[in-house]
């Protein structure tokens, strides 16, 4: 898992006190459950990629959009996580 400074700037999180969390944690709670749902979808091998405008809580719980575009990382024909982007 990887995340840069720009994580840092628009979030005001650091990227180490982040990573592992579920992406979901870090969303306003509107978004959860459409997020959680395109997460599975591309987990499951149904879509190979998703893309959604969501709401990220920052540090300050201020409300941050973004455009969200995951896609399924693949080993030896197998799902094994996702990769994605973050744009403000």
């Amino acid at each position: 898992t990887f995340l840069n400074r720009a994580w840092r700037d628009l979030t005001g999180y650091e990227p180490a006190a982040t990573l592992g969390q579920p992406l979901v944690a870090l969303l306003h709670p509107d978004d959860q459950r459409h997020v959680d749902h395109v997460c599975a979808s591309v987990l499951s091998g149904e879509q190979e990629e998703c893309h959604a405008e969501v709401r990220f809580l920052t540090l300050t719980r201020a409300t941050c959009w973004c455009d969200l575009r995951l896609h399924a990382l693949r080993e030896d024909g197998a799902i094994v996580g996702m990769a994605g982007t973050l744009t403000e």
